[in-house]
């Protein structure tokens, strides 16, 4: 075999390997981001879900019909009514 032959084959496994190396470190950082961006965004859903059900038991509490003709019976003195 010759020797440009072995150089040849030399760069292009060195070549292909460097790409392979450079891929992987990509995607390694890529993967990196994904996971920490899931975490942002599943505290997030976190938040906004507690957020939702603390809402949701403060309207199951509330009784709009009895608070509502408490507030209209209120005494209104401004109100003249002939």
């Amino acid at each position: 075999m010759p020797a440009a032959q072995v150089i040849i084959l030399f760069l292009m496994i060195g070549i292909t390997t460097g790409l392979l190396f450079y891929f992987f470190q990509k995607n390694k950082k890529i993967e990196a981001l994904h996971i920490e961006r899931q975490i942002v965004l599943q505290e997030g859903i976190a938040v906004h879900t507690s957020q939702i059900q603390f809402r949701n038991k403060s309207l199951d509490t509330y009784h709009f019909l009895t608070y509502n003709l408490e507030e209209a019976l209120i005494v209104q003195p401004e109100i003249l009514v002939f």
